[in-house]
């Protein structure tokens, strides 16, 4: 029940995001898809007992190719999609009990938290550069084909 009722916060997170930077209504939907599937993929890789650093690396890594693909349907910048369905992912909790910790000296839980708010801010930003240079060098791949077919 407490995996559906994150899954759940997660999406409305990311539709509240989208809406908050109005995001065209025909993308919408698509847009909080993406925030559905990294939540959902981080949810379950963190069940299964994956570090955080490789929930949230394939959580974006999988949501960002996914929103890549979005892109191209709708003939829209990857960015509207790519950056809503980290919304989810974001360590906002994490980051508030390191600074918290820190103001109270508290330095043993500042480690704790802070290593955790790193992991998950790396993977993210891992996922995300990891899809982009992936559908990157398939798009280059795809072009020399297609240059060369029509050589021929």
């Amino acid at each position: 029940m407490k995996i559906l009722i994150t899954l759940i916060a997660g999406v409305l997170g990311t539709l509240g995001f989208n809406l908050m930077f109005k995001v065209h209504p025909k993308h919408l939907p698509v847009a909080t898809l993406g925030g559905f599937i990294s939540c959902g993929i981080y949810l379950f890789l963190d069940h299964t007992g994956s570090n955080l650093f490789v929930s949230s690396f394939v959580a974006m890594l999988v949501a960002a190719i996914v929103c890549e693909i979005f892109a191209r349907i709708f003939k829209a910048p990857t960015a509207i999609f790519v950056l809503a369905s980290a919304i989810p992912l974001v360590p906002g909790g994490s980051l508030y009990y390191t600074m918290s910790n820190l103001i109270f000296e508290n330095y043993e839980a500042v480690s704790f938290y802070g290593k955790s708010t790193l992991l998950i801010g790396l993977g993210i930003a891992a996922g995300m550069i990891s899809a982009s240079v992936l559908c990157n060098m398939i798009n280059h791949l795809a072009s020399i084909q297609k240059h060369k077919n029509t050589e021929k």
